[in-house]
């Protein structure tokens, strides 16, 4: 998987934007879920998994809201497994977005710059 979808800086988002910032050292799933569906206002029926993730950030659409920049100033979670499925979904959403422009408001993710060599290490794993 490629990483392109994502954004690596340590500058601050656009200042139109709307920014949700996930706290550092998120080291469950279950707490990225909360703080993913309380940050982003994902619908009641999200049922904070990873198929309900893909599907929430795929399909969210509230055309009144500015542009979403979900900055991330840290990697969430210490199990491997779970970071690299994490990183999965959200490139995944980011790219059917992406493809479909009538879709608002747009979606963004942000990384800090040293985060580029791990995420990119762990998307070329088999």
């Amino acid at each position: 998987m490629n990483p392109a979808a994502l954004t690596f800086t340590d500058d601050p988002p656009p200042a139109d934007h709307r920014v949700v910032t996930l706290p550092t050292d998120l080291t469950d799933r279950s707490i990225l879920f909360a703080a993913l569906a309380d940050g982003l206002d994902l619908p009641t029926w999200f049922g904070r998994n990873w198929d309900a993730l893909a599907d929430s950030l795929s399909s969210y659409e509230d055309p009144a809201s500015p542009p979403i920049t979900l900055v991330h100033p840290d990697l969430p979670l210490c199990d491997e497994d779970d970071l690299a499925t994490y990183l999965e979904v959200l490139i995944e959403a980011l790219e059917r977005r992406r493809e479909q422009p009538a879709l608002q408001p747009t979606l963004a993710a942000s990384f800090p710059t040293a985060a580029r060599a791990r995420i990119t290490a762990l998307l070329a794993e088999p």
